[in-house]
This record gives structure tokens, sequence and C-alpha cells, in this order.
């Protein structure tokens, strides 16, 4: 796993396992289907703004087909949604941009999942005592389907309750011996404490929602593998090492479970998608020779039916589009039968497919830049955020080699972006010599954080990003792990000089 990719993974909450995909739908080239929600939050303030996410699936490392919306909170602190969209279902996370204090968390609701037909009313007061980052305990819903989002917290809130310093602890016990930690957990009493809940709720929601809580629910185990397999030091491994921890993967992972006997369920698992996404580029990376499309056969051949239409969708997700890996993008564009994942396909190609040169953003001198003025020279744009500990490791083990090996080429220019919402947050941070060269060419979004276009057209959410943009302004690669390797970027950049 590449450096930034290990570190930009984040430790996510377990509790992704209640969130779910509701009924199958026949999504046609042409549909669009509406989000409403009305929002209403007791720490908003009239003229204040709240954005939701949505995805169409989880994936923990980022997508490139996270869409936002924004609104503004009316007179009667309500927030009201109606957004049109390509997808039946999906992802929402709920977020507003102004804290009033540090009590007030702006991640006000995540992972909810929605599906087409849903209009529901959110109420969510602050609590006394503010308990993780959401407001499980304060949250109620009305409307239709809203009793499918009061499962979705009562399940969080029993996970959270009951089982974490427990589960921690037996963790520790089952991995004294395990050298990777790759041994899988099996916490039953969780999982059955949690099946009794679903089934006390199960006519709150479809059939297919029912099988797809079912799943996550005995997933939940995978997790603790997942984080520790993205840690593991492939590139200090010899191969006999890599051939046996190949075996020793394949032999406890694979087939991959079916919890239940529905495979729009099964492709609609957050913990299974993410844990399976991850794994088949672990065991490709365990190869002599790491080859993308040998990754995607893999899967092909594990799979089968919708769950390989996911896992090659999010797989291409997490490697990037782009001209040095048409191959693979064929490969999986030719499995793909459902028009759902060749919407998400579409998506990923399309944040690769952009001309940057229109963008404008702001100096240290609250100067308006234009990215046009750079051209003729192949950029690396470098996206950080102040206390982003995975931009700092990504300056020092890629960027700053890159930096010394270019110096001097007037056809080559590092260009880094900033997304903090406080300009003097950014020059002091940047002064600090910490995120990136103060002496370089340092931009920022003037406050936008990700909301500025460049970060939204090019699916930029996350930090550390990178984008490596050719002579003429256009996308060459975005994301991938190409360019978190120093060598492999090396290699990029010079063919595009």
């Amino acid at each position: 796993m590449t450096t930034k990719h290990i570190y930009k993974a984040k430790l996510v909450l377990i509790l992704s396992f209640i969130t779910f995909f509701g009924n199958a739908y026949a999504l046609s080239k042409d549909s669009l289907y509406s989000v409403k929600m009305d929002i209403y939050y007791e720490k908003s303030r009239p003229g204040d703004t709240i954005f939701i996410e949505f995805n169409p699936v989880i994936f923990y490392d980022g997508l490139k087909f996270t869409e936002k919306s924004e609104t503004i909170v009316d007179t009667n602190g309500i927030a009201h949604f109606n957004i049109l969209q390509r997808y039946p279902y999906g992802y929402i996370d709920i977020v507003k941009t102004r804290q009033e204090d540090q009590a007030d968390y702006p991640a006000l609701a995540t992972n909810l999942f929605w599906e087409s037909g849903d209009s529901i009313s959110i109420h969510i007061d602050q609590p006394l005592v503010r308990k993780n980052r959401e407001y499980y305990f304060d949250t109620t819903f009305k409307g239709i389907n809203a009793a499918k989002y009061k499962t979705i917290y009562e399940l969080k809130k029993a996970y959270r309750n009951i089982q974490w310093q427990r589960r921690e602890e037996r963790n520790e016990q089952y991995w004294e011996n395990d050298k990777f930690q790759l041994g899988k957990p099996n916490d039953l009493e969780t999982i059955n404490e949690l099946l009794t809940i679903l089934e006390r709720n199960k006519q709150s929601m479809s059939n297919l929602s029912y099988g797809v809580i079912k799943t996550d629910i005995q997933m939940i185990d995978f997790e603790f593998v997942r984080r520790p397999l993205l840690n593991i030091d492939i590139a200090n491994l010899n191969q006999t090492s890599k051939d046996s921890l190949d075996i020793v993967l394949r032999a406890r992972y694979l087939p991959v479970p079916r919890f239940v006997n529905n495979q729009d369920a099964l492709a609609s698992s957050g913990n299974l998608v993410n844990f399976y996404t991850n794994l088949f580029y672990i065991l490709g990376k365990l190869r002599k020779e790491y080859q993308e499309i040998d990754v995607a056969k893999d899967i092909v051949n594990n799979t089968g039916g919708k769950l390989s239409e996911v896992l090659l969708a999010t797989y291409l997700n997490l490697s990037g589009y782009s001209s040095k890996n048409q191959e693979l993008y064929n490969f999986v564009q030719s499995h793909l039968n459902s028009d759902y994942y060749k919407v998400m396909l579409k998506h990923i190609k399309s944040k690769s497919e952009i001309n940057v040169s229109s963008y404008v953003l702001v100096d240290t001198l609250k100067r308006n830049i234009s990215l046009a003025n750079f051209s003729g020279k192949v950029i690396l744009l470098d996206i950080w955020g102040t206390g982003c500990g995975a931009c700092i490791l990504y300056r020092n083990n890629v960027l700053s080699k890159i930096d010394q090996e270019f110096k001097g080429n007037n056809k080559f220019q590092i260009i880094t972006i900033n997304i903090d919402k406080n300009f003097e947050t950014w020059r002091k941070s940047l002064y600090l010599n910490t995120y990136a060269d103060p002496k370089g060419i340092n931009l920022f979004t003037n406050g936008l954080n990700n909301h500025h276009p460049l970060n939204k057209d090019l699916g930029l959410y996350e930090t550390p990003s990178t984008i490596l943009i050719n002579k003429d302004g256009m996308v060459i690669d975005n994301n991938s792990y190409r360019l978190d390797d120093a060598a492999l970027l090396s290699d990029l950049i010079k063919e595009y000089l």
C-alpha cells in the first residue's frame, strides 16, 4: 500500500455496518430521482449553509463520484433540500459549514441511506454531553420511511454503547500471536445482539435493506482486519513472504462470504465492498509485478454478478482513471451490466477529462491567480489542509523528492493548493515549511474549502490529493496510486515534459 493511501485511510467508525441500500431499482439512462429532506439543527442560524454529500456507495478511501449540494438555513432554522440526481439510492452525509463553538461539530449525520421515495424531516438537538461525532441520541426522524432511519440510529447507539471497549480487549487477545493482525475476530455476542435489534425492526425496511444490514453486521469483524491490512509494508517483504501471505489471505477470506441470498444486498454492503476492494488490491501488490488488469481479473474470477460489478467500479476508483490504464477501464466497462454501475464508471472517467486552465485561486498577497498562467508546463497540484498529518508525510516522502529532481526545469511546476477556511491560518501553516515550500507556488481556495469549483469538478474532497496536469491544462492523472510513488510519478512527469 502506498504511503499516502495508508495514512489517508480514515479510522472510519465501524458503525458503517448500520448503513444500507434499499430496494433494487431499474436505472434507466434518463432517470432522475429527487432527494427531499428538511433538516433542523438546534445550533443553526438563519443564513448558515448546510450541504449534503451524496454517494452511490460507501468507500472509505475517497470517491470520485461524490456529489455535493448546499442550501441556506431559512428564518425558521430549517434547511430544505430537493435535489435531482441520477441514482435511485445511496448514502448521504449532512454537514454545516460554520461552527458556533467547539461543541458544535459540523458533521450532523453520516452514512444515512436514502432511497427513492423517501421524504423525511430530521430534527437534531444539541445533547447535554456530546458523545462521538454524531448526535445519535438526539436525532429524530419524521416522514416517509422515517422508521428505517430510526432503526439505523438504534443500531448505532447499541453498537457504540455496549461493544467498543469489550471488542478492543478481545482483539488484543486474539492478535497476540498474529504477526500481521490478519486473523478475523469472531465476536458472536455483539453480532447476535445487533441481529436481534435488526429482527425486531425488520418490518421498517424493504427486504433488500434488511439483507444489506444483515450483511454489514456480519462483516463488522472484517473491519478490524482491513486497517492492519492497509498498513502492511509490502515493499519490504521478499517474494517468498509475499507468496506466503497471499496463500494465507486467500485461504481465510476467499471465496467471498454470502450471508444472504441476494446479490444486490451483497453489492450494497459498505463493509463488504470496502474490505474486498482493499483485499484484492493487496493481493495484486503481493504479485511479482503489480498489474491493474490482473487485479480486475482476480475480482471477476472470485466473485460474480452485482458484487463483481461494484468491486470493479470501486477498484477503478481506487486506481484512478487515466490514459495509462485504459486497458483496465475497458475491462471494467465490458463487465458492467447494470446501469447503476455504468453511471458510476462515467463519473470516475469524467473527473479525469477536465481542463483546469479556467480555475482561479488566491496567492499569499490575495491576488487572483489563474491556472492558465502556467500553460505550457506540466503541473503537479498538491491539495492540503492544516492539521493533515498525511499531507506532511506526502510532502516528505514524495513531493520533496520530485521537487529536488525537477528543480530548475522550467517545463515543470509544483503548485500547492490549501483548503483551509481562514486565510491567516493558511499563511501561518505555510511558513512553517512543514506542509509545503513557502518559496514555491502556493495558492488558496479563498475560504471555499472543498467547495471551490476546482475541488468539486475534480471530486477532490480529501487531503492530501494530487493531480497531474499536462502542458495544455488537461488532467493526466487524478489522485491515483501512481502519484503516491515518487518513482512512478517521476516517470510519468518525464513522459509528458
